[in-house]
Parts: structure tokens; sequence; C-alpha cells
């Protein structure tokens, strides 16, 4: 079982109140965020350019969970 924080209790519960259509995590790591959020948004959009991290990802079954292998940035550049 996961131990909450109560400020992330707090932020939780004001999401009950929103009209949430669209998530985004920006460096989704390994689905922590739309692990807690599935049932608040109705499209989670993840990014996380890390392969062992898209491994895990791949292992997450939530049905309104998509994600991206891409760096996020406000540049355009080539990361080797």
């Amino acid at each position: 079982m996961v131990k909450l924080s109560s400020a992330l209790i707090c932020a939780l519960s004001s999401l009950v109140e929103l009209n949430n259509d669209i998530f985004l995590d920006v460096g989704c790591h390994s689905g922590y965020y739309p692990t807690l959020f599935k049932n608040y948004f109705k499209k989670i959009i993840g990014f996380e350019p890390s392969t062992k991290c898209i491994n895990i990802l791949k292992k997450i079954d939530i049905d309104n969970f998509y994600y991206h292998q891409y760096f996020v940035g406000d540049e355009n550049i080539t990361v080797l």
C-alpha cells in the first residue's frame, strides 16, 4: 500500500471538483502519477526518454494512459 502525504491527498481531493480532461506527465518515470490519477482524468499522456523506464511503463495496464519516448524541452536539439 502506498502512503500518501497530506499535500498529495489535498491535491487529489481538489481534482474531484474539476472537469479534468487531460493530465500531462513530463518525465513520467515509472508511472507513479498516472497510477494515482487514472480515475481523475479522461486521458493521461506521459513523456519519458529513458528506455529503462519505458520498459516499466509497458507493463502498466491503464486504459486512459498513453506514453511517448521523447525528451521534452524548450529547444529542438539532437541528444546523443
